[in-house]
């Protein structure tokens, strides 16, 4: 490869990308107790801003005539002395120990859902982040298209007719228009029409876009590779901004899990290959990551920061990787890194509820059983067993959790990086208060010091947020090793 050629390839590999927190999977989960009532929280977020979320409420283990109490306080962005009164939730028809209540989103920001549960029990409750961000333009359809495309023909052939009929009136006055001004008169009232309604648009166009990007707190990513072109088999130093729409570098990341940055690397469009990596934060902003391709082609890079306020940002990128050697990554710097090489989306070994996750142990899905429904709060479950074909003893604690799970649409347009209490970021069950501001050091020693997870299972509270075809990223610890289940599901 020639100096050009290397350089093109350094400039083309990288395309950078705006991404929001949960790339197009915006309700939320959290499975956590709100004081002596187990509960798993889910709100479904609108579709634009202004809008109204819906908060629901399941108590899992609600026993007949505790008849509890359970209401929502919605915490605005400017704080709590702007919060409005309590909003009772009500217990739905269908299912008496889940309660519905709705909360008002009007502006952008970071709001906060406080859900307090109270009975005989005692009370207690919970505080959820609620990242309320504007939808980005989305396209005309086809149809709109059309609708608009025909009014605004009729509206220039309407036009046209009516000067055409006022030149002749006119003409017919002696001395005020020519004959050949009253012939041109319809074809000028054309051009004219069209030439305004064009400047008006893209006038619009430009302004919109640049209203977007001046006020726009969404992240998006720029990636670098600060070690020449990227070519399979060989490993490439990559830098990884985070910035705002301006493009000024984010500040105030904080600890997630004890890490600054959780990355997802994955060769598209068949991932065959996925690595889940860590990179070190080596400024404000600013991430270095490593990547050994092991085959050529694009890969999808998807990374995840977390803010004092409690929201996350996945930001996106693409890379391109040029011929060369084979090979993958098989020993990291950080031993939470992992990757490793699976069948083509859709493959036969990824289809069923059995996975084989090397070394003799497998990975199994245990729910859902049936057909997976849209936006249905569901209980993903998993179980590693052993060489010999039986649940091992205990999954090891994996950066705080007892697993997590990051799920794909084949169509790369939903990305989630979900834990066994949600997807709500920086929630650790077993980890003092406070645990989100702590260092990475400082979230080590704790890490280190909970204890095994019971048994050989673990779940993850999610609904699917489209139809479509998902690959789902399933990782445990065990004997200090970590394990990748990988299964594809159709989502109706």
């Amino acid at each position: 490869m020639n100096a050009r050629a290397a350089a093109a390839a350094v400039a083309l590999a990288l395309v950078p990308s705006a991404a929001g927190a949960h790339l197009n999977s915006p309700n939320i989960y959290l499975e956590e107790a709100a004081g002596p009532w187990a509960a798993i929280t889910s709100i479904e977020m609108p579709s634009a801003i202004p809008g109204e979320a819906r908060v629901y409420v399941h108590l899992t283990d609600l026993k007949p005539g505790e008849g509890p109490r359970v209401r929502l306080l919605e915490i605005p962005p400017d704080g709590e002395q702007a919060a409005p009164p309590w909003i009772p939730a009500k217990a739905l028809a269908a299912d008496a120990s889940t309660f519905l209540a709705p909360m008002p989103l009007m502006t952008s920001g970071v709001w906060k859902a406080r859900v307090e549960v109270s009975g005989p029990r005692g009370s207690g409750s919970i505080d959820i982040p609620v990242a309320a961000t504007k939808p980005p333009s989305r396209m005309m359809t086809r149809t709109l298209v059309g609708i608009l495309g025909a009014l605004s023909t009729a509206l220039l052939i309407t036009a046209t007719l009516i000067s055409r009929a006022l030149g002749r009136d006119v003409y017919a006055r002696p001395g005020v228009l020519s004959a050949r001004t009253v012939r041109y008169l319809p074809w000028i009232t054309a051009v004219s029409f069209v030439a305004i309604l064009g400047f008006h648009g893209l006038a619009w166009w430009e302004k919109d876009k640049q209203l977007a990007i001046r006020t726009s707190r969404t992240t998006r990513a720029e990636l670098q590779s600060v070690s020449g072109p990227i070519v399979a088999g060989q490993p490439a130093s990559l830098r990884l901004g985070v910035v705002y729409g301006r493009g000024k570098p984010v500040e105030g990341v904080v600890p997630d899990h004890g890490k600054m940055m959780h990355a997802v690397v994955v060769h598209v469009p068949d991932m065959t290959y996925f690595l889940h990596a860590h990179p070190k934060m080596d400024g404000p902003g600013v991430f270095a990551l490593t990547l050994l391709p092991p085959e050529p082609g694009r890969y999808k890079v998807f990374a995840d920061v977390l803010f004092p306020t409690g929201a996350a940002e996945t930001v996106t990128a693409t890379l391109e990787a040029a011929p060369g050697g084979g090979g993958r990554a098989s020993t990291f710097d950080d031993p939470d890194d992992s990757d490793s090489v699976q069948p083509a989306f859709g493959a036969k070994a990824t289809s069923g509820t059995a996975y084989d996750a090397g070394g003799g142990f497998t990975m199994k899905r245990i729910s859902p059983a049936g057909p997976i429904k849209v936006n249905e709060l569901l209980d993903l479950g998993f179980e590693l067993d052993g060489p010999d074909g039986k649940p091992v003893n205990a999954l090891q604690a994996y950066m705080g959790m007892a697993g997590h799970l990051l799920i794909l649409r084949d169509d790369l347009n939903v990305f989630a990086h979900v834990h066994p209490m949600g997807t709500v970021s920086g929630r650790m069950a077993g980890m003092p208060a406070g645990h989100a501001t702590m260092t990475p050091e400082e979230h080590a020693k704790a890490m280190a010091a909970m204890s095994r997870i019971e048994g050989a299972r673990v779940s993850f509270p999610y609904g699917f947020p489209s139809a479509g075809r998902y690959r789902l990223f399933v990782q445990v610890k065990y004997a200090d090793a970590v394990r990748t289940g990988v299964f594809d599901l159709k989502v109706e």
